[in-house]
């Protein structure tokens, strides 16, 4: 029996879910990223219960935790210890990240629950992104992957075949070099990735700026088929960077340096503001440093460092839409950690110093942030622990303070308890999205026609939470129970009653700035997971969030986030080198108070006849995938089929809707 228990409770990351239900704090390691066939980063976000992803294109998700204000920007992202500087003010691009996916080692999803007073920054939440350091000799990492939506008539549906087809995934490709040893290693990667916005809808609402990426061509012919390599004369992201990575062992731990870039063409993201695909290039460079050594028996003491600039520009004139904005980011940190048998202190400090440039005068074009916490944490035994630990950030002029207090408790060793009670402030200065740099005289809106207006100022926002999970284990499996509640306190929201132009297929509104929002939210979560064999299982998980006793704008922001969402996954190895897969899921429906003005309007876009609706239904999906292993498990292929049944999956009413998808992927992992 016990084989049978360590198979069960091994199997279930291949789901990819290390820890409970709305624990705050997820980890997915290569081994199950590799098991689920994730392509791409945003990928992993589907494989996430504690974090609600919603996607208007299938290439940029807007993810947020389940307890956190609904399609929030206010999450970072880390790589190796080091804050990125990826977004694009209300739309974070997480495929900017300048590694390729053969070489990440784990990723961990993190919300304001499982802050801690050692954190080097303050959004509420964060996506920690770790590259493996190369082992002892060569290791070689590739992969190449590509997919075909069907479902919705794309461009081929107006040639000869007739065949119908959507956005293209890929082809998308990677690879990773290294050489290690035990006491060093350097590695070099390089990646490429292309996804054309073929949808009709989507090209409709971005006419004005397709006739603009060549000028003198005219509209593109919206019969002609895509080309397989990159069309540049479409909307389509192509997305190029490579790193270089090295470190050495010393001091009792390791000293890690990085530098890299990545570039994005005709990046074409949904911006609410513009109630349409706005096109951007990108350019990041970064480079940093950061690592540990011991200060004696008991002490560690590790720091930080990174350099970083961001382009937003239209390089080659082509786009007719320029944001004409150039970031820098310059941060540093230390932190110590001490040890006794049963207690652990930390203590944290940290600065960062950003800066913005654009032709535009603004009244404040720097923020300089402090930060500091402290964290001490004490064991009780079996396991059992309480921790309690507190930050502080500022920026000169305002303060804002964190606090947590966690009860992690083993009632017996196969029963958990766990309660915690969290604060959290966040700086309106640290937000570095557009309505702060607007209101410091930053010009994008006005030169592109768009108004908007704030009613109130805007300090800080907080967020208080409680919560309290329960988890058992048994021979065949196991149960997790989770509920909690949180408030919100001077929350700020971006409103907007949309019109709708059917001639151009465009929808228009001005912004208005709704401060001082305040609100209530429950999440409840249960999962159960079992065994069907030796080398099979199977996961089930609900959750449910609702909002109640909250301002009229807070209320409805939180219609646009599904109630409930039901998932099943089942896996199975029949041989060694066969893996099975499948997952059902369903979300049920939400409501857009935004777009109440254009519910039931229609666009022929390019032949097609749209309807937009404030309601997006609820929908059932089916994904499955088999991989089949050769050269002793160093080379894999996957197929992946999503919504098989081809279900109505869409996360937006202006997004579009993501039909039958068949991918697939081969995946090498080389090591002398």
């Amino acid at each position: 029996m016990i084989p049978a228990r360590v198979a069960a409770l091994s199997l279930a990351a291949v789901v990819c879910i290390a820890a409970p239900a709305f624990a705050k704090r997820v980890v997915l390691t290569r081994a199950q990223l590799e098991a689920a066939a994730v392509t791409r980063l945003s990928d992993a976000l589907q494989l996430l219960d504690e974090w609600s992803p919603a996607s208007n294109d299938g290439y940029t998700w807007m993810p947020s935790t389940r307890t956190m204000v609904p399609r929030s920007t206010a999450w970072s992202v880390v790589l190796n210890g080091q804050l990125l500087d990826v977004s694009v003010f209300d739309a974070t691009h997480l495929e900017l990240v300048p590694v390729s996916i053969t070489e990440i080692d784990s990723l961990v999803f993190v919300d304001e629950g499982a802050r801690t007073g050692v954190s080097w920054d303050s959004a509420p939440a964060r996506i920690e992104i770790y590259a493996v350091r190369a082992g002892t000799g060569w290791t070689l990492g590739a992969s190449a992957s590509g997919a075909n939506e069907t479902g919705d008539p794309g461009p081929y549906k107006y040639t000869p075949q007739v065949t119908p087809n959507v956005d293209a995934i890929g082809p998308d490709a990677s690879l990773w070099l290294a050489r290690g040893a035990r006491n060093w290693y350097a590695s070099l990667s390089g990646a490429m990735m292309q996804h054309p916005f073929t949808d009709p809808a989507m090209r409709e609402r971005t006419r004005e700026s397709l006739a603009t990426l060549r000028p003198g061509a005219g509209t593109p012919d919206v019969s002609a088929p895509l080309s397989w390599i990159y069309e540049p004369t479409w909307p389509a992201v192509l997305r190029l960077s490579s790193s270089v990575r090295m470190g050495v062992r010393a001091a009792g731990g390791w000293h890690d340096a990085i530098a890299a870039v990545a570039d994005a063409r005709r990046y074409f993201h949904y911006s609410e503001p513009f109630g349409s695909e706005v096109p951007t290039d990108q350019l990041l460079w970064m480079g940093g440093v950061a690592g540990s050594f011991d200060a004696g028996a008991r002490t560690r003491i590790g720091y930080r460092g990174l350099a970083s600039r961001k382009e937003l520009t239209d390089q080659d004139d082509a786009l007719a839409f320029d944001y004409e904005w150039t970031s820098r980011r310059l941060s540093g940190a230390v932190d110590a950690d001490y040890r006794l048998q049963r207690t652990r202190f930390a203590a944290f400090a940290g600065a960062e110093k950003r800066e913005a440039e654009t032709p535009d005068s603004l009244s404040d074009a720097d923020d300089t942030f402090v930060r500091a916490g402290a964290r001490v944490e004490r064991a009780f035994g079996h396991g059992s622990r309480a921790s309690l630990d507190g930050a502080v950030t500022s920026d000169g002029d305002e303060h804002a303070a964190s606090a947590a207090l966690r009860v992690h408790w083993v009632v017996r060793p196969a029963d958990t308890v766990r309660v915690r009670v969290t604060l959290h402030q966040r700086l309106f200065s640290e937000s570095d999205d557009l309505w702060l740099w607007s209101e410091r005289g930053y010009d994008l809106l006005a030169r592109s026609g768009e108004s908007y207006s704030i009613d109130g100022p805007i300090t800080r926002t907080r967020v208080t939470s409680a919560d309290a999970g329960w988890s058992s284990s048994g021979m065949f499996g196991g149960v997790e129970l989770n509920a909690g509640v949180s408030r919100f306190d001077d929350a700020y929201l971006d409103t907007r009653d949309f019109s709708y132009d059917a001639a151009a297929c465009d929808f228009d509104a001005p912004t208005r700035i709704v401060t001082g929002q305040s609100g209530h939210v429950l999440t409840v979560a249960a999962k159960l997971y079992h065994a069907l064999g030796a080398q099979s299982g199977g996961i089930f998980s609900w959750s449910y969030v609702e909002e109640f006793d909250s301002d009229a704008d807070l209320g409805d922001r939180w219609q646009t986030v599904p109630r409930h969402r039901l998932r099943y996954t089942v896996w199975g190895r029949p041989r060694t080198t066969w893996r099975l897969w499948g997952r059902v899921t369903h979300y049920s429906n939400t409501f857009w108070t935004d777009y109440a003005g254009v519910d039931g309007v229609t666009c022929n876009a390019d032949g097609v006849l749209v309807t937009y609706s404030a309601h997006v239904g609820g929908a059932t999906s089916f994904d499955a995938m088999l991989q089949h292993g050769m050269w002793r498990d160093r080379f894999w292929i996957d197929v992946m089929a999503r919504n098989v049944f081809d279900a109505d999956v869409k996360y937006h009413p202006a997004g579009a809707s993501s039909g039958f998808t068949l991918m697939a992927q081969a995946r090498l992992r080389w090591t002398d």
